[in-house]
Protein backbone atom coordinates (compact mmCIF):
# COMPACT_ATOMS: atom_id res chain seq x y z
CA UNK A 1 0.00 0.00 0.00
CA UNK A 2 1.43 3.44 -0.83
CA UNK A 3 2.25 6.02 1.66
CA UNK A 4 0.54 9.18 1.35
CA UNK A 5 1.64 12.54 2.20
CA UNK A 6 0.77 14.11 5.75
CA UNK A 7 -1.24 17.61 4.10
CA UNK A 8 -1.83 20.05 6.56
CA UNK A 9 -5.00 21.26 7.72
CA UNK A 10 -4.28 25.23 7.49
CA UNK A 11 -1.27 26.55 5.93
CA UNK A 12 -0.09 29.80 6.86
CA UNK A 13 2.56 32.10 5.88
CA UNK A 14 5.62 33.21 7.78
CA UNK A 15 5.95 36.61 9.19
CA UNK A 16 9.27 36.30 11.10
CA UNK A 17 11.29 34.97 7.75
CA UNK A 18 14.96 35.93 8.75
CA UNK A 19 13.86 39.34 10.82
CA UNK A 20 15.77 39.85 13.85
CA UNK A 21 12.91 41.32 16.63
CA UNK A 22 14.71 43.42 19.02
CA UNK A 23 14.04 43.00 22.57
CA UNK A 24 14.49 45.47 25.41
CA UNK A 25 17.61 44.92 27.50
CA UNK A 26 16.06 46.76 30.69
CA UNK A 27 12.91 48.74 31.10
CA UNK A 28 14.80 52.13 31.19
CA UNK A 29 17.89 52.88 29.08
CA UNK A 30 19.89 55.35 31.39
CA UNK A 31 23.50 56.44 30.86
CA UNK A 32 25.51 54.81 34.05
CA UNK A 33 27.12 57.71 35.87
CA UNK A 34 29.41 55.73 38.11
CA UNK A 35 32.03 54.36 35.52
CA UNK A 36 33.03 57.55 34.80
CA UNK A 37 33.04 58.52 38.47
CA UNK A 38 35.09 55.32 39.11
CA UNK A 39 37.40 55.63 36.71
CA UNK A 40 38.01 59.18 37.12
CA UNK A 41 39.06 58.62 40.66
CA UNK A 42 41.49 55.55 39.89
CA UNK A 43 43.40 57.74 37.54
CA UNK A 44 43.42 60.86 40.17
CA UNK A 45 46.93 62.10 40.91
CA UNK A 46 46.27 62.78 44.17
CA UNK A 47 45.50 59.20 45.13
CA UNK A 48 48.13 57.32 43.20
CA UNK A 49 50.42 60.02 45.36
CA UNK A 50 48.75 59.14 48.32
CA UNK A 51 49.15 55.35 48.23
CA UNK A 52 53.18 56.36 46.91
CA UNK A 53 53.15 57.91 50.45
CA UNK A 54 51.38 54.87 52.61
CA UNK A 55 54.15 52.63 50.67
CA UNK A 56 57.08 54.66 51.49
CA UNK A 57 55.86 54.80 55.38
CA UNK A 58 55.53 51.02 55.61
CA UNK A 59 58.81 50.42 53.79
CA UNK A 60 60.41 52.99 56.04
CA UNK A 61 58.86 51.38 59.29
CA UNK A 62 59.97 47.87 57.81
CA UNK A 63 63.77 49.26 57.49
CA UNK A 64 63.20 50.67 60.72
CA UNK A 65 62.23 47.31 62.82
CA UNK A 66 65.21 45.86 61.19
CA UNK A 67 67.93 48.29 62.15
CA UNK A 68 66.69 47.76 65.61
CA UNK A 69 66.84 44.12 65.40
CA UNK A 70 69.69 44.50 64.39
CA UNK A 71 71.16 46.36 67.34
CA UNK A 72 69.53 44.58 69.80
CA UNK A 73 71.70 41.35 68.45
CA UNK A 74 75.16 43.12 68.56
CA UNK A 75 73.72 45.03 72.28
CA UNK A 76 72.96 41.07 73.28
CA UNK A 77 69.22 42.26 74.42
CA UNK A 78 66.24 41.12 74.00
CA UNK A 79 62.70 42.59 72.64
CA UNK A 80 59.74 42.76 74.49
CA UNK A 81 56.87 40.51 72.12
CA UNK A 82 53.81 42.43 70.91
CA UNK A 83 50.90 40.59 72.65
CA UNK A 84 47.35 41.99 71.64
CA UNK A 85 45.21 43.20 74.36
CA UNK A 86 42.31 40.65 75.21
CA UNK A 87 39.36 41.22 77.02
CA UNK A 88 38.64 38.58 79.54
CA UNK A 89 35.15 36.94 78.75
CA UNK A 90 32.68 36.06 81.41
CA UNK A 91 31.14 32.85 82.00
CA UNK A 92 27.54 33.00 83.82
CA UNK A 93 26.60 29.41 84.34
CA UNK A 94 22.51 29.77 85.09
CA UNK A 95 21.09 26.69 87.08
CA UNK A 96 17.33 26.53 87.12
CA UNK A 97 15.82 24.58 90.26
CA UNK A 98 13.24 24.03 92.09
CA UNK A 99 12.98 25.76 96.26
CA UNK A 100 11.00 22.20 97.32
CA UNK A 101 14.33 19.89 95.89
CA UNK A 102 17.46 21.83 96.07
CA UNK A 103 20.84 21.36 94.45
CA UNK A 104 22.84 20.40 97.45
CA UNK A 105 25.48 18.87 95.54
CA UNK A 106 26.07 22.31 93.36
CA UNK A 107 26.08 23.99 97.00
CA UNK A 108 28.58 21.95 98.11
CA UNK A 109 30.91 22.38 95.04
CA UNK A 110 30.43 25.81 94.97
CA UNK A 111 31.36 26.03 98.83
CA UNK A 112 34.53 23.60 97.63
CA UNK A 113 35.46 26.60 94.62
CA UNK A 114 35.47 29.16 96.96
CA UNK A 115 37.61 27.36 99.82
CA UNK A 116 40.08 26.64 96.90
CA UNK A 117 40.36 30.07 95.98
CA UNK A 118 39.42 29.85 92.59
CA UNK A 119 37.75 33.11 91.57
CA UNK A 120 33.82 33.16 91.27
CA UNK A 121 30.90 34.54 92.20
CA UNK A 122 27.52 33.85 93.00
CA UNK A 123 23.64 35.00 92.69
CA UNK A 124 20.50 33.82 93.40
CA UNK A 125 16.93 34.92 91.87
CA UNK A 126 13.21 34.04 92.03
CA UNK A 127 11.26 33.49 88.82
CA UNK A 128 7.63 34.80 89.19
CA UNK A 129 6.10 31.25 88.60
CA UNK A 130 7.73 30.49 92.51
CA UNK A 131 4.72 30.91 95.01
CA UNK A 132 5.61 32.79 98.18
CA UNK A 133 9.25 33.25 99.92
CA UNK A 134 11.96 30.64 99.18
CA UNK A 135 12.19 28.74 102.67
CA UNK A 136 14.52 29.49 105.62
CA UNK A 137 16.29 26.34 105.44
CA UNK A 138 17.03 26.71 101.58
CA UNK A 139 18.41 30.30 101.33
CA UNK A 140 20.61 29.25 104.80
CA UNK A 141 22.04 26.31 103.20
CA UNK A 142 22.40 28.87 99.90
CA UNK A 143 23.76 31.44 101.24
CA UNK A 144 26.91 31.58 99.33
CA UNK A 145 24.60 32.56 96.27
CA UNK A 146 25.11 36.62 96.48
CA UNK A 147 26.65 39.11 95.00
CA UNK A 148 26.90 42.69 94.61
CA UNK A 149 27.01 44.59 91.23
CA UNK A 150 30.58 45.62 91.57
CA UNK A 151 32.10 41.76 91.99
CA UNK A 152 29.68 40.41 89.34
CA UNK A 153 31.56 42.29 86.77
CA UNK A 154 34.59 41.77 88.24
CA UNK A 155 34.20 37.97 88.38
CA UNK A 156 35.00 35.78 84.91
CA UNK A 157 32.59 32.65 86.19
CA UNK A 158 29.18 33.76 87.85
CA UNK A 159 27.13 31.12 89.15
CA UNK A 160 23.70 31.84 89.11
CA UNK A 161 20.78 30.06 90.56
CA UNK A 162 17.25 30.77 89.21
CA UNK A 163 14.83 29.28 91.78
CA UNK A 164 11.77 28.26 89.28
CA UNK A 165 8.61 25.87 89.66
CA UNK A 166 8.48 23.76 86.64
CA UNK A 167 9.19 20.39 85.56
CA UNK A 168 12.46 18.58 84.99
CA UNK A 169 14.49 20.51 87.28
CA UNK A 170 17.30 21.34 87.70
CA UNK A 171 18.81 22.20 84.67
CA UNK A 172 21.68 24.32 83.39
CA UNK A 173 21.84 25.91 79.68
CA UNK A 174 25.54 25.65 78.67
CA UNK A 175 25.11 27.45 75.28
CA UNK A 176 22.20 29.75 75.11
CA UNK A 177 22.57 30.24 71.14
CA UNK A 178 22.59 26.41 70.77
CA UNK A 179 19.89 25.83 73.50
CA UNK A 180 22.07 23.12 74.90
CA UNK A 181 20.81 21.84 78.69
CA UNK A 182 22.23 20.01 81.04
CA UNK A 183 19.47 18.24 82.64
CA UNK A 184 19.92 17.15 86.17
CA UNK A 185 21.53 17.21 89.66
CA UNK A 186 24.13 15.31 88.94
CA UNK A 187 25.04 15.59 85.15
CA UNK A 188 25.06 19.38 86.30
CA UNK A 189 27.68 18.60 88.77
CA UNK A 190 29.93 16.45 86.70
CA UNK A 191 30.14 19.05 84.38
CA UNK A 192 31.03 22.17 86.51
CA UNK A 193 33.94 19.16 87.87
CA UNK A 194 35.27 18.46 84.48
CA UNK A 195 35.53 22.51 84.10
CA UNK A 196 36.43 24.01 87.88
CA UNK A 197 37.33 21.15 89.60
CA UNK A 198 38.86 18.73 87.40
CA UNK A 199 40.93 16.51 90.02
CA UNK A 200 37.12 15.59 91.36
CA UNK A 201 36.26 13.79 88.74
CA UNK A 202 37.73 15.10 84.72
CA UNK A 203 41.19 13.86 86.33
CA UNK A 204 40.78 10.33 87.64
CA UNK A 205 41.87 7.43 85.96
CA UNK A 206 39.39 5.25 83.74
CA UNK A 207 39.58 2.67 86.63
CA UNK A 208 38.73 5.54 89.22
CA UNK A 209 36.16 7.06 86.83
CA UNK A 210 34.11 3.80 86.80
CA UNK A 211 34.49 3.43 91.01
CA UNK A 212 33.50 6.96 91.08
CA UNK A 213 30.66 6.16 88.93
CA UNK A 214 29.34 2.94 90.57
CA UNK A 215 28.98 5.05 93.44
CA UNK A 216 27.15 7.65 92.27
CA UNK A 217 24.86 5.11 90.50
CA UNK A 218 24.23 4.12 94.24
CA UNK A 219 23.65 7.39 95.46
CA UNK A 220 19.67 6.98 95.21
CA UNK A 221 19.24 3.66 97.16
CA UNK A 222 19.03 4.73 100.65
CA UNK A 223 19.74 3.38 103.73
CA UNK A 224 21.61 0.19 101.26
CA UNK A 225 24.56 3.02 100.33
CA UNK A 226 24.78 3.78 104.38
CA UNK A 227 25.60 0.60 104.97
CA UNK A 228 28.15 -0.08 101.66
CA UNK A 229 30.04 3.77 102.10
CA UNK A 230 30.39 2.23 106.31
CA UNK A 231 32.25 -0.60 105.65
CA UNK A 232 33.89 1.39 102.47
CA UNK A 233 35.29 3.59 104.52
CA UNK A 234 36.31 1.84 107.22
CA UNK A 235 38.89 0.63 105.44
CA UNK A 236 39.83 4.20 103.71
CA UNK A 237 39.40 7.83 103.94
CA UNK A 238 37.54 8.54 100.97
CA UNK A 239 35.65 6.44 98.57
CA UNK A 240 37.81 6.62 95.60
CA UNK A 241 41.73 6.83 95.77
CA UNK A 242 43.49 8.75 98.68
CA UNK A 243 41.22 12.00 98.35
CA UNK A 244 37.70 13.29 98.20
CA UNK A 245 36.21 13.07 94.32
CA UNK A 246 32.99 13.64 93.14
CA UNK A 247 31.56 10.70 94.59
CA UNK A 248 32.05 11.93 98.17
CA UNK A 249 30.03 14.41 97.15
CA UNK A 250 27.32 13.04 95.95
CA UNK A 251 26.85 10.53 98.29
CA UNK A 252 26.90 12.78 101.50
CA UNK A 253 24.99 15.69 99.54
CA UNK A 254 21.91 12.84 99.33
CA UNK A 255 22.38 11.21 102.13
CA UNK A 256 21.89 14.71 103.62
CA UNK A 257 19.05 15.18 101.49
CA UNK A 258 17.24 12.26 102.41
CA UNK A 259 17.82 12.50 106.02
CA UNK A 260 19.76 9.46 106.93
CA UNK A 261 22.76 11.30 108.30
CA UNK A 262 21.70 11.76 111.87
CA UNK A 263 22.85 8.42 113.15
CA UNK A 264 26.07 7.29 111.77
CA UNK A 265 28.95 5.53 112.47
CA UNK A 266 32.28 7.26 113.56
CA UNK A 267 33.84 6.95 110.54
CA UNK A 268 30.73 8.64 108.48
CA UNK A 269 31.02 11.25 110.62
CA UNK A 270 34.70 11.72 110.25
CA UNK A 271 33.93 12.03 106.45
CA UNK A 272 30.97 14.07 106.47
CA UNK A 273 33.26 16.46 108.81
CA UNK A 274 35.58 16.50 105.92
CA UNK A 275 33.39 17.49 103.09
CA UNK A 276 33.44 21.20 102.90
CA UNK A 277 30.52 23.35 102.59
CA UNK A 278 28.34 20.86 103.73
CA UNK A 279 24.52 21.22 105.01
CA UNK A 280 23.93 20.06 108.68
CA UNK A 281 21.86 16.63 108.42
Amino acid sequence: MASSVAISMYSLPTFYDNVEVPLPKNMYNLPSYYETKIESMGSSKSLQSLEKRQDDMLLELHRLKATVEKMAINLGVSLPSYRAKTTPSTQDLVISASPSDPPLIICTLQHIMKQRGLLHSTASYTHSSVEGCIPEHVRTCFHNFSCSPKEKGRAPVILTILWKKEQHLPYLVVSPCSHTALFGEITIARYLCRTFLPDLYGDLTPEESAVADNWIDQSLEGSKVVKNLEAKLGKQQWIVGSAMSLADVVLASCIVKKGGGKALSDNLNKWFESIPGLPPC
